[in-house]
């Protein structure tokens, strides 16, 4: 070995790594940052930009500036650009995978009302929560579309809500969030989800008189405060018989908003809860 030349070791790796290339594929084509050891194929939707992709935001749909195909979709292509903008006007592709506000949707604020009504346990699922408050909100003439912050034991409220990038305002303009990383960061409210789509305000009358007894303030979330499922659902919001988890709007100032008292209990769905609604 004391004789082995680097020249003998250079050509040595020149012949591993041609045996290498026939038994494990070609080299994939790509940019210069790009090129890996492998057969070619791109992994469209790991998340990882590689080969012939121009972009991978992690999935393969359309509609969110990456394309199903990993490629960039077209300047002016319709997203979401996570305002809420009164529900009125989508976003737009920049065509280098960036979702921006259309120009009417540049300012906006989410709505966030607590339903007048309260309802059993057994709503009849997460799609008849929220239209619920999607009929309340047109009632009162509210603009845009409406979900239920509402966990099943298939899909959580994180899930399935808009995580906006602007305020989260209660219907007589108070926030009760700047985004939903405020929301949702377990620090509590900036106030309570307690005025309802026609702009009443239970607060006084429910917080400060009854101090929260028999249920007063409570409304169906089975909801973590940072939108996971937490406690149980009333059987996938279906059963009145079985038991579901619940916040109290009273207690804005921690976690118990959404999940009360201690994360864990639950109470019968024989027991009539108000709804938040959130705008989307």
């Amino acid at each position: 070995m004391n004789n082995v030349t680097r020249a003998t070791l250079a050509a040595a790796l020149v012949v591993c790594a041609s045996v290498f290339l026939l038994l494990s594929g070609s080299c994939g084509a790509g940019d210069d940052d790009d090129y890996h050891w492998g057969n070619g194929d791109d992994s469209c939707g790991n998340g990882v930009r590689e080969g012939s992709e121009e972009c991978d935001d992690g999935n393969t749909v359309n509609g969110d500036c990456c394309s199903a195909s990993c490629q960039f979709e077209s300047q002016g292509t319709a997203c979401d650009d996570l305002l809420c903008s009164n529900g009125d006007a989508p976003g737009e592709c920049d065509g280098a995978g960036a979702c921006t506000g259309a120009p009417d949707a540049l300012t906006g604020q989410c709505l966030v009302f607590l339903s007048s009504d309260e309802y059993y346990g057994n709503l009849g699922g997460l799609a008849a929560a929220d239209a619920a408050c999607q009929r309340l909100a047109e009632e009162e003439g509210l603009p845009g579309t409406y979900k239920a912050w509402l966990s099943d034991s298939q899909t959580s409220a994180a899930d399935r809500l808009t995580h906006s990038i602007v305020p989260y305002v209660r219907v007589d303009d108070e926030v009760v969030a700047n985004n939903w990383a405020d929301l949702t960061d377990g620090s509590g409210l900036q106030h309570a989800i307690s005025v309802s789509e026609g702009g009443y305000d239970w607060y006084n009358w429910c917080c400060n008189c009854f101090a929260v007894p028999g249920g007063c303030g409570a409304v169906w979330t089975a909801t973590a405060p940072n939108g996971t499922l937490q406690g149980s659902t009333c059987g996938d919001w279906t059963n009145r018989d079985a038991m579901g988890g619940e916040g109290i709007y009273c207690l804005e100032s921690s976690t118990s908003w959404t999940r009360w008292p201690d994360g864990t209990s639950n109470v019968d769905c024989q027991h009539a809860r108000s709804l938040y609604c959130f705008q989307q």
